[in-house]
């Protein structure tokens, strides 16, 4: 019986019944806990996209430089850069017009994209408008017109400005005189059914999209890999990469330090030789947001006559410049006249040389705007300063001075 006893107590203790030396744990343990996990986390994310931000730094970086390496074996294999926008070779079955990233396709292991695109216009729509006569004009018609009653037209140069504060210049008939008076026609004019035939045809332009030519940095609506439906109703590829035209077309600066085209620029692209100012001063390729000014970068056009182009140092109207870069604008705020800094500490560029850089928002420049505060609303800048800054010598090739303050 005593041994009985001592068992049934321990039984007891074994399930638990009423040991206070067994608790779970309290509400204020629980926020304590909670509270460490979150400092530990808010502690962790700056750090977590710090190191995503260099992700992409590099990534944007390596791009940069595949760009520029291309443009040296295009060098090596032609004795010269590739046209900057137009036809290279000038002649021959390899002829092919586009943007200059179009005639480094070849060597960015994209031959085959290349070769369709110089296969030939197998690529365009037509559009064929027949008019047939259903019903005669009757004997006595005769048309009605407009009785000038002593004024002219008039050719007048307008010029307009968008959000950004781009001005281009288009031409307008103006009537000038005494209002014009209708007459009207007499009898019943004839009658026609116009017939329309639209033939479509494969375009070579739908090549699948390089991920050579995307950022990730880039706070773009449009995703780098989306395609965007526009010329001939083709999708065409984005691109985050702007070349400066001071390197790849011989120009000419007169006195006044503004710049011009040279004879037949746009078909003779420059030679390493004429970047006398030494390859690793000069800037060949820049960054930019795909989507800026309500339109698109597109990466096989790079005319600077549309607002689609991606290039630099040439305006809409055909003024070449030296327009000061945005460092991370947002997108309201962004000017397709300029590239743009993706990463927050300035523009990543790649040199004439292949390596690639970060310039500074600070660099001293010709332009007296700061297109991040005060010239965002200023497409061109009419207080432009005297003197050349570090940011003007380094997209010119041949100005004859050196810029030593880079990283």
């Amino acid at each position: 019986m005593p041994c009985n006893e001592d068992r049934v107590p321990a039984r007891r203790h074994l399930t638990g019944g009423n040991d206070s030396s067994i608790r779970g744990i309290t509400l204020v343990e629980l926020l304590v806990s909670i509270g460490v996990l979150v400092l530990l986390v808010a502690l962790l994310m700056p750090a977590l996209a710090s190191v995503r931000a260099a992700a992409r730094r590099t990534q944007c970086g390596n791009n940069l430089k595949q760009l520029a390496l291309a443009a040296q074996h295009f060098h090596a294999a032609n004795e010269t850069l590739p046209t900057y926008w137009g036809y290279f070779p000038t002649t021959g079955p390899r002829r092919l017009h586009g943007s200059w990233i179009v005639h480094l396709l070849p060597f960015l292991d994209q031959t085959a994209t290349h070769a369709r695109m110089a296969a030939g216009p197998a690529t365009t729509i037509t559009d064929t408008s027949t008019s047939v006569l259903v019903t005669p004009a009757s004997p006595d018609y005769k048309p009605g017109y407009w009785e000038d009653n002593g004024g002219r037209w008039e050719t007048r140069v307008i010029e307009e400005t968008d959000h950004v504060g781009h001005t281009w210049r288009r031409t307008e008939r103006v009537w000038v005189g005494p209002p014009r008076t209708w007459v009207p026609p007499v009898g019943t004019p004839p009658v026609y059914e116009t017939i329309r035939t639209t033939v479509q045809k494969v375009e070579a332009w739908e090549a699948a999209t390089l991920p050579v030519l995307g950022c990730a940095a880039d706070p773009s609506e449009i995703p780098a890999e989306r395609m965007v439906v526009w010329r001939n109703r083709k999708p065409w590829s984005l691109s985050n990469y702007q070349a400066n035209l001071h390197a790849f077309v011989p120009l000419r600066r007169n006195a006044a330090g503004s710049f011009s085209l040279v004879s037949n620029a746009w078909q003779s692209p420059l030679p390493v030789a004429a970047v006398r100012d030494g390859l690793s001063n000069v800037i060949l390729v820049a960054e930019g947001m795909r989507q800026c000014d309500g339109s698109y970068r597109f990466a096989w056009w790079s005319d600077h006559r549309w607002q689609h182009s991606h290039n630099f140092g040439i305006d809409w109207n055909g003024v070449i410049n030296t327009y000061m870069f945005q460092n991370s604008p947002p997108q309201a705020g962004c000017n397709n006249w300029r590239v743009q800094g993706l990463h927050g500490a300035g523009l990543q560029v790649a040199m004439a040389d292949g390596s690639v850089r970060m310039i500074e928002p600070g660099i001293s420049r010709r332009e007296v705007t700061d297109p991040d505060i005060d010239g965002v609303q200023t497409g061109h800048d009419p207080r432009m300063g005297k003197s050349d800054g570090a940011w003007d010598l380094l997209l010119m090739p041949r100005d004859g001075k050196v810029v030593a303050a880079l990283p």
